[in-house]
């Protein structure tokens, strides 16, 4: 315990203590952050972080991130980023932990200052105030030619990463994905800010990337497409539903209304002009008469609810359904209520006016199921109007085309516009038999000695034979143009090739390179050389 006597404190003047406690703090913070290469503050902030293999953002002529806008619907724009980074090999050549993506997303109308990447991790811009949007996602491991080959990137962009970065010797290739929404149309500018943590060490790249400015340029609300006429304006017919198309924008119909067309015809012909923001809900184009949705009725342009349960349309009066819902009919109350029987359609209580599809009336007030065959019967279940696939329809019958025969529409039921797959008509026999053809599937031209689609790894010759695709090919719709090659193989001039010794695949780089090696190799100069993983 401190005993004080004397302006003594364990026998030190107080004097003292205070002289010697600034050098104790200095003695015990640089051991500190000696045992810890980390300075204190830091440390009580972020925990502890090690300048030991941090990651390396890619940027200025090689790959910064690569940013898609679209629309995320018609009131905005959405913005998808791809980041290509590399992260060092550790000593004992197993596969780096997947480094942390941190972003920030700035709405500048100015070329922002870059913040560091201590700020892009807390979603601060250079001034260290908040960005527009910021967020975090991991990134996982990604096949770098691959990646630069989707970008449009040239081979020799990947060729100078192999050389410089030492890629697949030192470093290896990450890619993280993410999106930022809420962007607006207007005359805003986002610039965005990218930067890596290591998880393990807690290192953080050196400076963060930056992507392309973003000016996004939506069409008009309401709108699906406007390619043609082009930004903040709407192709005619892409309004959506709901909405009236004028003058290159989409105006709103009124609430649960789904048509409002007759009532903007005085916009259409100059008798009225809007110049507010269609937006506005004081905007709404008044509801056509039958144009609100199910379940609502029109009153004074507007469309409300209607006032009975499992009414359709009430569109004369609220209180008074016109039709139910299906399944339903009115009784003399107004309400809805249950149809005659199952699958009937009814407008009035227990009638049945009419079926559901692949049903038909039996005359007792009820559905009975199509016969055989058919598959709409609307005004009898005994009268068909249209029939199933491998049947033709006459004298309101179904009858069953001949065997393996699966259209017979047209030629009639004793011969076949169309034989099931593998069978070919014989116009002689008037039959569908199996094609004369081996490795054939499909036969042409009314005949089965003629095929026109073969079995996989064959292809059609012009005598309509089925002939082997040729050596490693899987897939050919002609003989010399083959479409895919067993793995191992890529396609070049119609014909299959070898990859790269030790590779699995080689479809992007072509024969005698690789994309993917085997394991227990790894990708050096498009060729697979011994150590690491493919």
């Amino acid at each position: 315990s401190f005993r004080r006597k004397g302006g003594l404190v364990c026998g030190c003047s107080v004097r003292t203590i205070f002289m010697i406690m600034p050098i104790v703090l200095i003695v015990v913070s640089f051991s500190i952050a000696m045992y810890f290469n980390t300075l204190p503050l830091t440390l009580l902030k972020f925990g502890q972080v090690e300048n030991r293999e941090p990651p390396k953002m890619l940027g200025g002529d090689c790959c910064p991130p690569s940013v898609t806008l679209h629309h995320a619907g018609p009131f905005g724009m959405s913005a998808n980023v791809s980041v290509l980074l590399l992260a060092r090999m550790p000593m004992d050549g197993v596969t780096p932990v997947p480094p942390r993506i941190y972003w920030v997303a700035l709405e500048s109308q100015t070329h922002p200052k870059t913040p560091s990447s201590l700020q892009v991790l807390e979603g601060r811009d250079a001034d260290n105030n908040f960005a527009f949007q910021w967020g975090s996602v991991d990134s996982v491991r990604t096949q770098a030619y691959s990646w630069l080959e989707a970008r449009s990137y040239t081979s020799d962009v990947y060729y100078k990463l192999l050389k410089e970065e030492n890629l697949y010797k030192t470093v290896e290739p990450f890619e993280a994905d993410f999106e930022i929404s809420g962007l607006q149309a207007d005359k805003s500018r986002y610039i965005i800010f990218v930067t890596a943590q290591n998880p393990e060490s807690r290192a953080l790249a050196g400076l963060p990337v930056r992507g392309d400015a973003l000016m996004p340029s939506a069409c008009a609300p309401y709108c699906e497409s406007c390619e043609l006429r082009g930004p903040r304006t709407c192709d005619f017919g892409r309004c959506i539903k709901g909405t009236h198309y004028h003058q290159g924008r989409c105006f709103p119909c009124d609430d649960n209304c789904d048509k409002c067309d007759f009532n903007a015809l005085p916009l259409d012909f100059g008798a009225i002009n809007i110049t507010k923001d269609p937006l506005a809900s004081q905007e709404a184009i008044p509801c056509d008469f039958g144009g609100c949705k199910l379940g609502f009725g029109l009153k004074h342009g507007r469309c409300l609810p209607c006032e009975v349960a499992d009414c359709r349309n009430c569109d004369e009066d609220l209180s008074t359904c016109g039709l139910c819902k299906e399944g339903l009919g009115l009784d003399a109350n107004g309400t809805c209520q249950q149809c005659a029987g199952p699958h009937c359609r009814c407008f009035s209580k227990g009638g049945c006016e009419e079926c559901d599809d692949g049903w038909g009336p039996s005359g007792n007030n009820s559905c009975e199921q199509c016969e055989e065959g058919c598959k709409h019967c609307r005004y009898s279940s005994k009268q068909c109007m249209e029939c199933e696939v491998g049947f033709v329809l006459a004298n309101w019958k179904c009858q069953r085309c001949i065997l393996h025969c699966t259209n017979c529409s047209t030629s009639g039921r004793d011969s076949c516009d169309e034989c099931r797959p593998g069978f070919g008509y014989d116009s002689f026999g008037r039959m569908c038999t199996r094609c004369k053809v081996d490795n054939c599937v499909k036969c042409g031209g009314n005949s089965a000695h003629r095929c026109v689609e073969c079995d996989k790894g064959f292809g059609v010759t012009p005598g309509g034979l089925c002939e082997d695709c040729g050596q490693f090919c899987t897939k050919c719709r002609s003989i010399g143009d083959c479409k895919a090659c067993q793995p191992g193989f890529a396609v070049q001039n119609g014909k299959c090739f070898g990859c790269a010794d030790r590779c699995i695949s080689c479809e992007t780089a072509g024969p005698g390179r690789c994309d993917r090696c085997y394991d227990g190799f790894h990708l050096h100069n498009q060729v697979c050389d011994p150590g690491g993983a493919g």
